[in-house]
């Protein structure tokens, strides 16, 4: 996580939750959006017209008419501009602290313009991963051995199925008999760190959806994040009604027309349902995105760790960012060991799932982390993407 950023007129850090800090971070994103590397700030004279002395002492630059394209702006003139080996992680600093109130929120701004489109905000997700990756190859990929780690992907990239995925997400499958879940589930929630709001949310109105032996579980973990953080969608007078596993494969496959493809990512999921859900691009700007590890290469993200940070050091980086987000309130859905699910708490060695196979299941519809197998850092260093939303 990071908590301050460079200002580049005064060369000082400034906490990115102040004022200045968020408008810094706002330009600094909005370079990365255009593809360009400048500017108009309040500190430089902006289009046509030429820079003086005193605006070139703090950081401003003349853009030329044959650099307007390469350099990201419409016209000459006097900019800000940072040069391309530079990345919004240069610009800010690090945080060790965790748990704390300072939360930034590193989902890019969707603008106007494309806020009715799924298939654009997914595109702009896409190429903002690609341009804050860290594409250094030495510290790509994976942790050597992880087991949470898919292990061969079909050419069409759907995911192969995960040898240790029946032992992590299955062994708590069977039905039980007990009246009493929520005594189940509460001797469970005492073992885990989990927001209060959270807890409240999961013991008073939660609806415990079951998707069956069926696939569709990114669907699923994206019904568990709309409804803790209250979002309306198009599915969301139905959602009681999928408590039903046959509810939810008619929802699933008849209405919206989907397929279970075996996903790894987000992207690759939500893509699928930006054609089949009605109204789905004013689910997507209701909702956070992050990428931790990019499709194609598995190029780590500058914005959660500085550029040359070790497979270790970022698994833990990862891991640090979810609890974070866990600690300040925040849901986070993720793809891991061949199922998509919600992550709702942690311990010092273990993480908490919300499940979608029902609350009938031995451990009232929650996961914990197989530890005999898996660790939290290597189910944080298996991770593509997230979404994230506050609990409400």
């Amino acid at each position: 996580m990071y908590s301050k950023i460079v200002n580049p007129f005064t060369g000082r850090k400034v906490s990115v939750n102040s004022s200045k800090g968020k408008e810094l971070l706002n330009n600094y994103i909005k370079m990365s959006q255009k593809g360009g590397d400048c500017l108009v700030t309040e500190k430089c004279r902006g289009p046509q017209k030429k820079c003086r002395q005193s605006d070139i002492q703090v950081g401003c630059e003349y853009v030329k008419s044959s650099e307007i394209e390469y350099k990201g702006v419409d016209k000459y003139g006097c900019y800000y501009c940072i040069d391309n080996n530079t990345s919004i992680s240069n610009v800010l600093e690090k945080s060790v602290e965790v748990g704390n109130d300072e939360i930034i929120n590193l989902s890019v701004t969707i603008p106007n313009e494309i806020r009715e489109d799924c298939e654009e905000i997914i595109g702009l997700w896409s190429l903002y991963s690609i341009r804050t990756k860290d594409s250094n190859r030495r510290n790509s990929g994976f942790l050597p051995g992880n087991k949470a780690v898919l292990t061969k992907v079909h050419k069409s990239g759907a995911a192969i199925e995960n040898p240790y995925s029946e032992h992590q997400w299955l062994n708590s499958w069977d039905y039980t008999s007990k009246s009493s879940l929520s005594s189940v589930r509460n001797s469970i929630y005492k073992n885990y760190l989990i927001h209060s709001d959270l807890l409240k949310k999961l013991k008073t109105n939660h609806i415990w959806i079951d998707q069956g032996d069926m696939g569709g579980c990114s669907f699923a973990a994206l019904i568990n994040l709309c409804q803790l953080g209250n979002i309306h969608t198009h599915w969301s007078n139905k959602v009681s009604k999928m408590k039903d596993y046959r509810k939810f494969k008619n929802l699933y496959e008849k209405t919206y027309g989907l397929t279970d493809e075996g996903y790894r990512d987000w992207i690759s999921a939500l893509t699928a349902m930006c054609y089949g859900i009605p109204n789905f691009a004013t689910l997507l700007t209701s909702i956070n995105y992050q990428c931790f590890k990019t499709l194609r290469g598995n190029y780590h993200s500058k914005l959660i760790a500085p550029s040359g940070t070790s497979v270790e050091d970022y698994a833990e980086a990862v891991l640090n960012f979810i609890k974070n987000l866990l600690d300040n309130g925040y849901v986070v859905a993720v793809p891991t060991i061949s199922h998509f699910v919600c992550i709702i708490g942690y311990n010092e060695k273990s993480l908490l799932f919300l499940g979608s196979f029902g609350e009938k299941i031995s451990t009232g519809g929650l996961h914990e982390l197989e530890t005999d197998i898996f660790s939290p850092q290597e189910i944080a260093d298996s991770i593509m993407d997230c979404l994230y939303v506050k609990v409400a």
